[in-house]
């Protein structure tokens, strides 16, 4: 081999380079990918835990304040929306006391329910 045929043979050929541009490309696509979907993960697991929390300090006041509530409730804080519905499921014959249900749903802007509560509770007759 001559000094000639060694200078050819060092670095790399124009197809070898384009094949590790588009190997790297790829993998730092699908790294942008993942990063993108686990923000995305956060920022709905974040909303879910702020649901969570409103929806334990609704719960709270409401039964707090006792039996004589509206049967129906809404409003917003902060980017969730809330609505509360409370109607009858049952009445005894004897002694006219109810069976309440309760149901509270919260949702973000667009309406996706991020949390639903569903309870009971038995209201003395009027």
């Amino acid at each position: 081999m001559s000094i000639r045929d060694a200078d050819l043979q060092d670095g790399f050929t124009l197809l070898e380079t384009i094949v590790a541009f588009v190997i790297l490309s790829m993998v730092l696509g699908a790294a942008t990918l993942s990063v993108s979907y686990s923000a995305r993960l956060y920022h709905r697991a974040d909303q879910i835990r702020a649901a969570n929390q409103l929806a334990e300090q609704l719960i709270a006041e409401r039964f707090e304040r006792g039996p004589n509530q509206p049967r129906q409730e809404a409003g917003r804080e902060g980017d969730l929306a809330w609505a509360i519905r409370r109607q009858e499921a049952a009445r005894s014959a004897m002694n006219g006391t109810r069976l309440m249900a309760f149901d509270l749903r919260i949702s973000d802007r667009s309406g996706r329910i991020l949390a639903q509560h569903q309870s009971y509770y038995i209201e003395a007759a009027p």
